[in-house]
């Protein structure tokens, strides 16, 4: 019973930790697919502000305050393409605005390559997200309207209204109200693919001493006495 209470504790505490992370998070954009000068300082701010007034089509200049704005810290290198942007903006409003346009398409145009935005989340919702990604695909492909919820949820619109998951355990009972196959579908609490199983150890090998074996004893050093 304490395990279980200890157990359950844990689990709201990494949730409420989650939920303070992506709160942190709220007005922050990350942008792929920028590209990346070889050697040079870039102005960060002003290629965000030409990205951001060009995606919402301002016939003038609005000034866009930002807190911070930087590349990812992650080591560069040319497989993986340039790093993402990431951004604070000073207002919540602007920040969802942008946003709000930017769903419209799934990328946008700059300096002659294509772009996307994506809010910037913490990496257990991303992590999470990425584990029911058979739960979307299935949802997808059913034609059922769905969207994520804060805290952690995947909501489905079912008849007249909504259902979600929240906890691993719930992914059962979601898929079979909405009619749709069991996928398997990784433990993201646990951070695992499968079900645990406790490795089952064999019996501990007792030590064997031989009747003849006599213990050593251990010489005494003349030069350095025992106390």
């Amino acid at each position: 019973m304490a395990i279980t209470c200890q157990g359950t504790m844990l689990l709201s505490m990494r949730r409420h930790l989650e939920d303070l992370d992506n709160r942190g998070r709220r007005c922050n954009i990350r942008i792929r697919g920028v590209p990346e000068a070889e050697g040079s300082t870039e102005n960060v701010v002003e290629i965000l502000t030409e990205l951001f007034q060009s995606i919402l089509q301002q016939t003038s200049p609005q000034h866009i305050e930002f807190e911070r704005a930087h590349r990812t810290t992650r080591p560069r290198t040319l497989e993986d393409g340039p790093r993402d942007l990431i951004c604070c903006l000073h207002s919540f409003p602007i920040k969802d605005t942008i946003m709000r346009k930017a769903r419209e398409r799934p990328t946008w145009p700059y300096r002659g390559t294509q772009v996307a935005l994506y809010n910037d989340l913490s990496p257990i919702t991303l992590e999470s997200r990425r584990a029911l990604r058979p739960v979307t695909t299935a949802l997808r492909e059913r034609d059922i309207t769905y969207k994520w919820g804060f805290p952690f949820a995947l909501m489905a619109r079912h008849r007249n209204g909504w259902i979600s998951i929240r906890w691993p355990e719930e992914v059962l009972r979601f898929m079979e109200e909405l009619g749709l196959p069991i996928p398997v579908v990784p433990n993201w609490i646990l951070g695992t693919s499968a079900p645990t199983q406790r490795t089952q150890r064999g019996p501990r090998r007792r030590e064997t001493r031989s009747p003849s074996a006599q213990p050593v004893r251990r010489r005494r050093n003349p030069t350095f006495p025992e106390e």
